[in-house]
């Protein structure tokens, strides 16, 4: 509580009482287990982003880490500038047939035929490892966070809330294991920045990769 007059502490301003406040609020609000990251404003109005004010980020769960990357990033145009022209054909990334192989394998003679010809069946399967599923899985999810962060990306540029949920880019973001990343885990900075650039890398450029694989 401020107090008054000669009671008042040498160099504390009001500004230190009210912030104190604040923080004591807060605490409480935690100890009654009150999710505030959740909490949105009823109001359209509160939530209505003002001329000249950058786009924030909803905290998901300890992910202001993230969320300060995603600024960063959002602030780099070339970088801005490759998600927003990102263009996805809808291509399944399976991987290659029998009949594939086959063609590869034979200078590309066209399937159908029979045994005699050495022509395969189109419904068998070249075989997949452990390692190149892995790689498609992880390719596939590439894609998908490149897809969801140029959402994200349109919505911090044109929307008109005044913040973006990142939800989606994060749950589309996987280690080079192919497995995904826990929201809210404690993380090293520099490492899940590696991590997040390699995949928006590979999800840029899921195209050529893809076709690399399936020459192999």
């Amino acid at each position: 509580m401020q107090m008054a007059g000669n009671e008042a502490i040498a160099g504390v301003t009001d500004q230190d009482y009210d912030l104190n406040r604040v923080l004591l609020q807060s605490m409480q609000e935690q100890k009654n287990n009150v999710n505030s990251s959740s909490y949105e404003p009823l109001n359209p109005e509160q939530r209505k982003r003002e001329e000249g004010v950058p786009c924030g980020l909803k905290n998901i769960g300890n992910t202001c880490y993230f969320n300060s990357l995603l600024q960063v990033y959002y602030n780099l145009p070339r970088f801005v500038r490759e998600v927003l022209e990102f263009v996805d054909d809808g291509q399944r990334l399976a991987p290659p047939s029998g009949e594939q192989a086959a063609g590869a394998g034979q200078g590309g003679q066209a399937a159908g035929g029979n045994a005699g010809t050495g022509a395969a069946n189109p419904q068998d399967t070249a075989p997949v490892d452990a390692e190149e599923k892995q790689f498609l899985e992880r390719l596939e999810s590439s894609r998908q966070l490149v897809r969801n962060l140029k959402v994200l990306f349109g919505q911090m540029t044109k929307g008109y809330k005044k913040y973006a949920d990142p939800t989606q880019v994060l749950r589309s973001l996987t280690d080079d294991q192919g497995k995904a990343v826990e929201i809210g885990e404690e993380k090293d900075i520099g490492e899940f920045s590696d991590a997040f650039l390699s995949r928006v890398q590979e999800g840029l450029n899921y195209k050529q990769l893809y076709q690399e694989f399936l020459r192999e």
